[in-house]
């Protein structure tokens, strides 16, 4: 999801190609979601211009909002009532979970790992 102020032109879906000109809220080295917004950038051809970085993924949203820059986050980090937009990406940016257990997982890291592919089944909201 890119999220950006609440008065913005931009309407979902979102290419992020519009979004190429602009300074980004973009995450620290070492955050595994920087280097997924530096791939879904590359792949529509540019590469973004960080205007703050931030170690927390909660964070982002937030800055992006108050108009810092657009944000691309995860869906299931925003809380259900956010003032900022909140737009779906055109393609859509994905990335793939893995769980992994040296051994059969216990009733409880079973569980986990079920909860956690609900939740990627069923992670995306209403534009």
């Amino acid at each position: 999801m890119i999220v950006l102020p609440p008065d913005t032109h931009h309407r979902a879906p979102i290419d992020l190609r519009a979004l190429a000109e602009d300074s980004w809220v973009h995450y620290a080295p070492g955050n595994g979601l920087a280097d997924l917004v530096d791939a879904a950038c590359a792949a529509r051809g540019f590469q973004p211009r960080a205007a703050v970085r931030t170690e927390q993924t909660a964070a982002a949203p937030v800055l992006a909002a108050s108009g810092l820059g657009p944000a691309l986050v995860p869906s299931n980090i925003l809380p259900e009532t956010f003032d900022g937009a909140v737009l779906r990406t055109d393609p859509p940016v994905q990335r793939t979970l893995v769980a992994y257990a040296h051994k059969t997982p216990d009733p409880l890291t079973s569980a986990f790992v079920t909860l956690l592919a609900e939740a990627g089944t069923l992670a995306g909201r209403p534009t």
